[in-house]
């Protein structure tokens, strides 16, 4: 990867043109049903835990701070091929969601090592991918095992929600597992959502109350610890809320991507298409 390409990752101009647009993943007809989505039972949740994240907005920090991360990034503790353990099956159903929408560009959020991204990169060559995250030390990281991989289409920059400072638009945006750490959910989402060009797709997952409620079943102090915001319930969302939130109905991934076997009521994936 060129420093040229490095640079372009977070400047202004569209990659490619606004005629380029994808079109719609699935018809509305794709929507979740009550037969075992996780997205519809969440439709209703979180009511009697959503009221506590106005009042608990101002409590001290997080982990969503980028010293914090870069120093995990930094530390002992972290090697690259443990960080990715959790990513199983991640680029499989990305790349069926790429194959349905056929995107010039791919822009994931919250990338950390960039399991997925570096997989997706390999079997799209013709796609554009861009990883952005708050912590400069990945980034660094990152960047180095493009090149070690003679990858020119991956790109990465330090960028962190909830509002991020590239202007690009991309066909597809992708934030799955990282909003556990914004403690302004909504800001954040919105923000992502502006990111996606005409006619391209936000791919994103959401903490919600099932999630809430498995954190405070945990049986550690450290473990309760790792998602505060989560665990206080200070930045839970539903599936309406995201509708309501975007002006747009969301889609269940797993249905789109025939990866029910995945779902998970702890951890949904919702589509939204960007309309003009």
């Amino acid at each position: 990867m060129t420093d040229d390409a490095e640079a372009r990752c977070g400047d202004g101009a569209d990659a490619g043109s606004e005629g380029d647009t994808n079109t719609a993943a699935g018809s509305e007809d794709d929507t979740n049903t009550a037969a075992g989505g996780e997205d519809d039972a969440d439709a209703d949740a979180g009511g009697e835990v959503d009221g506590d994240r106005e009042a608990n907005a101002d409590q001290g920090p997080t982990p969503e701070t980028s010293r914090a991360w870069d120093e995990y990034y930094r530390g002992d503790e972290w090697e690259r091929e443990a960080g990715i353990a959790g990513t199983a099956g991640m680029a499989e159903m990305a790349g069926r969601f790429i194959d349905m929408v056929e995107p010039a560009d791919f822009a994931s959020v919250g990338c950390g090592p960039a399991a997925a991204e570096f997989e997706l990169a390999e079997r799209y060559p013709e796609v554009e991918f861009y990883g952005f995250d708050r912590s400069p030390a990945i980034v660094e990281d990152d960047r180095r095992e493009a090149d070690a991989r003679g990858l020119d289409n991956v790109q990465f920059a330090v960028d962190a929600l909830p509002r991020l400072e590239t202007d690009r638009r991309f066909d597809v945006v992708y934030a799955v597992g990282m909003l556990y750490w914004v403690r302004e959910i909504e800001d954040a989402i919105v923000d992502l959502y502006t990111h996606v060009r005409e006619g391209g797709q936000l791919v994103v997952n959401y903490p919600n109350r099932y999630l809430h409620y498995e954190v405070l079943d945990e049986e550690s102090d450290a473990d309760r610890d790792v998602a505060p915001l989560v665990r206080d319930a200070e930045n839970l969302m539903t599936f309406d809320e995201v509708g309501r939130l975007l002006g747009s109905k969301p889609r269940s991934y797993y249905t789109l991507v025939g990866a029910e076997d995945h779902r998970e009521l702890k951890w949904p994936i919702v589509v939204v298409e960007k309309r003009g």
